[in-house]
């Protein structure tokens, strides 16, 4: 033979071969085929060779550990991003909750009300909550939306002349 196979591996579902082909002259290159639909000999000169000096049953072992490590990998990496994603919105809950126990009238709220804001476990329902409060503040202090807008806009005026407070 004028070749020399080396370190073959099943790819593709172990529909094809990769391997490093040493030539006659030396040079090495990686090279694929496509195994043979009967996996018979004689169809292929490469596969002929890789019966003889390999163990068949050895690759397939490798190849279905690689893909068994592959997709933990990326059950991993899925998994990373899902918890990403959570801490990114319980962090942004969290955000929007300090926002709303910011307001005068949250602040001055019973315990109950309280600590049904702290228990909001999405955003939906912490707006829920929020729009019954400032309902409520709205009619309490005989208010229209304008007026409410306002009362939040010189709120923000204090906050930005007074960021201790």
């Amino acid at each position: 033979m004028s070749f020399i196979i080396k370190e073959p591996e099943f790819i593709n579902l172990k529909n094809s071969v990769r391997f490093k082909l040493v030539e006659s002259d030396g040079l090495e290159k990686i090279a694929e085929f496509k195994v043979p639909e009967s996996r018979e000999r004689g169809v292929n000169k490469y596969w002929d060779y890789i019966l003889d000096n390999f163990d068949i049953d050895k690759m397939r072992d490798d190849f279905n550990k690689k893909v068994d490590i592959h997709r933990r990998e990326e059950q991993h990496r899925a998994q990373k991003i899902r918890a990403d994603a959570e801490r990114r919105r319980l962090q942004h809950l969290f955000d929007q909750k300090a926002t709303v126990f910011r307001l005068p009238f949250v602040k001055s709220a019973s315990n109950d009300v309280k600590a049904a804001i702290r228990r909001a476990p999405t955003h939906e329902i912490l707006i829920f909550l929020t729009n019954e409060l400032t309902r409520a503040f709205i009619k309490e202090n005989n208010m229209t939306f304008n007026d409410y807008m306002d009362y939040i806009d010189d709120l923000e005026y204090e906050q930005q002349q007074n960021p201790s407070a």
